[in-house]
């Protein structure tokens, strides 16, 4: 796991408005209708945990490639270990808890036992 880009997008994800985080979306607008991936996030823009890797940290990523392993390949985790991560599949999770009732603080919380884990 790449640490410092496990630490960035924490403080990223920590400068975000709650409204700016749908874990049931990868990236979409205002108005919930989906956004254009590579484009940079604007005022209203909302996005998963892989959404706001690959809106966020996009220079970084390859040029080709879907959100997942774009976002896993940053993170640098495996496949199931981002299955997990990018399916809300957390152990801060509560039962019956939909995916996009996830809270970015909950996000954070998960993301930080995974620091040097």
């Amino acid at each position: 796991m790449n640490q410092t880009n496990l630490r960035r997008l924490i403080n990223h994800l920590r400068s975000i408005k709650p409204s700016q985080f749908a874990m049931g979306e990868w990236v979409v607008n205002k108005d919930r209708t989906r956004a254009p991936v590579l484009e940079r996030a604007t005022c209203g823009t909302a996005g998963c945990v892989a959404g706001h890797v690959v809106v966020g940290f996009r220079d970084e990523l390859p040029a080709s490639g879907d959100i997942q392993t774009a976002a896993a390949e940053w993170l640098g985790i495996n496949e199931d270990d981002a299955y997990d991560l990018f399916y809300g599949h957390w152990p801060n999770r509560q039962s019956g808890q939909f995916l996009d009732d996830l809270t970015v603080e909950q996000a954070i919380e998960h993301l930080e036992s995974l620091v040097d884990a």
